[in-house]
């Protein structure tokens, strides 16, 4: 009887160990394009934090509703709190019609976060161009507070 106990407690961990990877995995499959941190122009630098919430944007909507913007190399999907810089995401001619994720970083123990996102917090986030300096905020689309791990889809 206690082997049969035992070799149940190990199947509920493995079930819950592959739950938790396929969870992870499919997670992994709808954060596409994330540009890494040290991919970014130094003018678009911010810290990464363990406190994060993704947003991930349907980019065919948003140029559909900017008037006159041309995508080029040059764009960027960037998020600021309290005014200073907590995200920012390359978007490429390449992307344009497809899915792109903006990772948005909340305050913890790391300095240099004490002005990032509160919980419950609306982010700010705009399209750069960062040739000129020109920003399309991006208001309209109704974006959630920041919560930690969370992910949102607009």
């Amino acid at each position: 009887m206690a082997v049969n106990r035992q070799d149940e407690r190990i199947t509920n961990v493995k079930r819950n160990i592959d739950t938790k990877a396929l969870h992870l995995f499919k997670q992994s499959q709808i954060l596409p394009d994330i540009t890494p941190i040290d991919d970014l122009p130094n003018e678009l630098s911010y810290t990464q934090t363990s406190s994060q919430a993704f947003y991930i944007w349907n980019l065919s909507n948003v140029f559909n509703n900017i008037i006159n913007l041309k995508l080029t190399n040059n764009h960027y999907l960037i998020a600021e709190c309290n005014d200073v810089l907590v995200g920012a995401q390359h978007i490429s001619k390449l992307n344009k019609k497809s899915q792109t994720t903006l990772s948005v970083m909340g305050k913890d123990t790391i300095l240099g976060s004490e002005q990032y996102c509160d919980m419950g917090q609306i982010p700010d986030i705009f399209i750069l161009d960062n040739s000129t300096g020109k920003t399309y905020p991006l208001n309209m689309y109704n974006i959630q507070p920041f919560y930690n791990n969370e992910i949102y889809i607009i």
